[in-house]
């Protein structure tokens, strides 16, 4: 592995808004020098994230919110009490945070720091490979600003 951070997006290429994350994380990674960091897209949660964090000292997480509290396009700073996404805080399968947890306790090199980004959402629920037109207006900014917030 030649850096030791890893920019994780996160969501659902067809579901509109839900790829928020996966774009945003590969725009991000674009914007970064080369050989700074590692770019992972997902598109699942919960135990399949173990093989793709493992390893690094710092993951930084980018995937969708819909919590109806922050205006659309808005940057929230997640940890496991805050809001977050199925995939992220699962009910279905184990969360990130638990995933990280386990793994560290079957000895595999999970990131000491993890910082997970939402962006809140209008629509992940229609399918579409394009997100809203108010939020496709907002991914350079929202990009930006997590960039600064990351300390990248």
């Amino acid at each position: 592995m030649n850096n030791r951070y890893l920019i994780l997006g996160m969501g659902n290429s067809i579901l509109s808004d839900d790829s928020v994350g996966l774009r945003a994380a590969k725009m991000l990674y674009d914007r970064l020098p080369a050989g700074t960091c590692s770019l992972h897209l997902c598109e699942t949660g919960g135990m399949s994230l173990l093989d793709a964090i493992t390893g690094y000292e710092a993951l930084i997480v980018i995937d969708s919110i819909k919590t109806g509290k922050f205006p659309l396009g808005e940057v929230v700073e997640i940890d496991e009490k805050g809001p977050g996404t199925h995939r992220v805080l699962s009910s279905h399968d184990i969360s990130l945070f638990e995933a990280i947890n386990m793994g560290r306790r079957l000895g595999a090199h999970m990131p000491s720091k993890v910082r997970i980004f939402g962006i809140e959402v209008e629509n992940n629920t229609e399918f579409s490979e394009n997100l809203t037109p108010a939020l496709e207006e907002k991914l350079e900014e929202i990009t930006g600003r997590i960039k600064n917030r990351a300390g990248l």
